[in-house]
């Protein structure tokens, strides 16, 4: 898959990152997959290669990737208009540009970066933003073998009404979906061209994002700042780096979401049927299906 790389040597430093050999995976998968069988509620997976990758966002315990897999069904269900019109995204005609990076970083994370193409605020629809990052990461979620994600937010073209479109609710369910269904690694978040009035944003992310997580974005005042921590060899031409352009990188993806057209249509179909779930627990009160993304549990 050109659009994000891993080679092999990166996977065995992964898995020795997260101090893991390769039978105690393949242990566990079989573990997860019997267990899956016994919910009634949840629909038959047996993908160990999607298992495989559920264990890793969650440093390969057990116990919490259970969780996050009854999550991935039960979340998804519950949103299901946050997965509306899915045929219609292809990523280089979006007017806001997700794009992640081809090359791990030498930390083993996976770069992911935010920005604007239209600096007009009328053109700034955050509900179609998150459509285009979920199925994005139904693609991660199935191939990626990254420590964790690191987000990249490119300023440039945002202006005070375009942040202020940003719907407080609608980010907390994308937050939820991201950590809750798709087992997120947040590794981190770095800001670059940053405009003055960025406190406005802060401020609606410092009230969504738990104190450990928030504290994990930094403001990068020019590119060697950046560069301290992502190198040029990872980067895109466009910030100083040895890759392609963002435009063209972009373009790659849209190759796989056509590709990967049969794969969205089918994971769709699984989800819960809560009406077979045992015990008296409902989905909003085990995932916060209200978009209260700090009650959720994390790492």
């Amino acid at each position: 898959m050109d659009a994000i790389q891993v080679t092999n040597d990166e996977i065995v430093k992964v898995r020795k990152h997260f101090k893991v050999k390769e039978d105690d995976i393949k242990r566990d998968v079989k573990i997860i997959i019997e267990w899956l069988k016994q919910q009634q509620h949840l629909p038959k997976i047996d993908d160990e290669n999607f298992i495989e990758r559920c264990l890793l966002r969650n440093k390969f315990r057990v116990e919490q990737t259970k969780q996050k897999l009854d999550g991935y069904c039960t979340l998804r269900g519950v949103h299901l208009n946050m997965f509306e019109d899915w045929k219609s995204i292809i990523p280089s005609r979006e007017l806001t540009i997700t794009l992640p990076l081809p090359k791990l970083t030498p930390t083993l994370e996976r770069v992911i970066i935010w920005k604007l193409r239209s600096s007009d605020p009328n053109d700034y629809d955050i509900v179609s933003i998150v459509k285009y990052n979920l199925l994005l990461f139904e693609i991660l979620i199935r191939n990626d073998y990254a420590v964790g994600d690191r987000f990249v937010a490119d300023f440039t073209g945002h202006t005070a009404a375009t942040i202020a479109r940003n719907n407080p609710l609608i980010i907390s369910k994308f937050l939820s979906l991201y950590q809750g269904a798709y087992s997120g690694r947040f590794v981190g978040c770095d800001f670059i061209n940053a405009p003055p009035f960025i406190n406005l944003l802060l401020s609606i992310l410092k009230k969504l994002l738990p104190s450990k997580l928030y504290g994990r974005i930094r403001i990068h005042k020019d590119l060697k700042s950046f560069h301290k921590v992502i190198p040029k060899e990872c980067l895109p031409h466009d910030y100083g780096g040895d890759l392609d352009t963002v435009e063209n990188l972009i373009a790659k993806w849209d190759k796989v979401f056509e590709h990967n057209q049969p794969v969205f249509e089918e994971n769709l179909k699984i989800v819960s049927n809560e009406n077979l779930r045992l015990g008296t627990n409902k989905p909003s009160d085990m995932f916060g299906v209200a978009g209260t993304f700090k009650q959720l549990n994390l790492d």
